[in-house]
């Protein structure tokens, strides 16, 4: 399809948008930024037309959380899915969470590159739950460390659980595990209890920080080969955003292939709109794909900050630090 932006806004043959974009969301699941985008446009300006395919949709990008109907055959087919993966894991996983949790559970060592919004922290949270053992999640920041502690301790409600934001063994009367949050500065500390500590799962979150180039990026390395050998019957998961090679920790690392995998999930999750203004203040849309959305940018009849503000939402603005006053 070409000049899509155009089509939609204007209402002209905007079925055939809708026909166009589900057969690709059927055919291919939610991996086209494209197609992610013109859904995203199909919500905004044709709300009313959006919610009868609403149900279509949601099933062909494997939402299975959401409550839908089935209206058409290809729908049964994905609430069959569903059930399949309700059935197999216990929860209405999307199909990427559900190969997540299936390849932690077959590999010693499995890492994975997904998307924003892939849901991977739910995942995380019910494999760090379900644990009969200690676990170690490793994250680069303390923000990352306040966020894991904030859902772990609301999701735990065992007091037999230790959550704890550094390696120590404390409440061994009546604790009968722990799980310990930390960053790879202190993640040192754990091999100091190696004999008395039983690890089930090392988890690398945003685990681009192993870096050659970077000295933290060394440390990290060096952190994961000293596990490696302390804890030899654990799972190690490696989880990055956006990266394109995911195999390189194995490769690094030097883990058994035959016991390793490594996946890039391109499914996208969330659609993007792409604005841009001038000196007067007004916005215009633009599509990545200028073959498909149109090669010229469309005015915009509303302030998107404005809009987004007023109805109680968020807006982060980036720019440098000398622009700052």
């Amino acid at each position: 399809m070409k000049e899509v932006i155009k089509l939609i806004r204007s209402g002209a043959d905007v079925s055939q948008v809708f026909k166009y974009v589900l057969e690709n969301l059927y055919k291919n699941g939610p991996t086209s930024v494209t197609d992610m985008e013109i859904i995203s446009y199909l919500a905004l300006y044709r709300s009313e037309e959006f919610e009868t395919h609403r149900s279509s949709i949601l099933n062909f990008m494997g939402i299975f959380y959401k409550n839908t109907a089935r209206d058409t055959l290809q729908e049964v087919v994905f609430m069959q899915y569903k059930r399949y993966i309700k059935d197999t894991f216990e929860h209405y996983y999307t199909p990427v969470q559900a190969d997540i949790v299936r390849s932690i559970a077959g590999h010693q060592c499995f890492s994975f590159s997904a998307p924003t919004s892939t849901g991977k922290s739910f995942v995380f949270l019910q494999q760090i739950s379900q644990s009969e053992n200690d676990v170690v999640v490793v994250v680069p920041s303390r923000a990352l460390i306040n966020e894991y502690l904030l859902n772990l301790s609301s999701a735990i409600q065992d007091k037999t659980v230790n959550v704890l934001t550094f390696i120590d063994k404390i409440n061994t009367r009546y604790a009968t595990r722990n799980i310990f949050i930390v960053t790879p500065e202190r993640c040192r500390e754990l091999f100091k209890l190696k004999d008395q500590s039983k690890i089930d799962l090392l988890l690398f979150d945003e685990a681009q920080l192993s870096n050659e180039d970077s000295k933290r990026g060394l440390y990290f390395d060096s952190i994961v080969r000293r596990s490696m050998i302390a804890f030899a019957d654990a799972k190690f998961v490696f989880a990055h955003p956006f990266v394109k090679n995911p195999e390189s920790q194995i490769e690094k690392k030097h883990f058994d292939t035959q016991r390793s995998k490594a996946i890039q999930y391109v499914q996208k999750n969330v659609g993007q709109l792409f604005m841009c203004h001038d000196d007067e203040g007004q916005f215009y849309h633009f599509g990545i794909n200028k073959e498909a959305m149109g090669k010229q940018k469309s005015l915009a009849d509303f302030d998107p900050l404005e809009r987004v503000l007023s109805e109680n939402g968020s807006v982060l603005i980036y720019l440098a630090k000398i622009r700052i006053f």
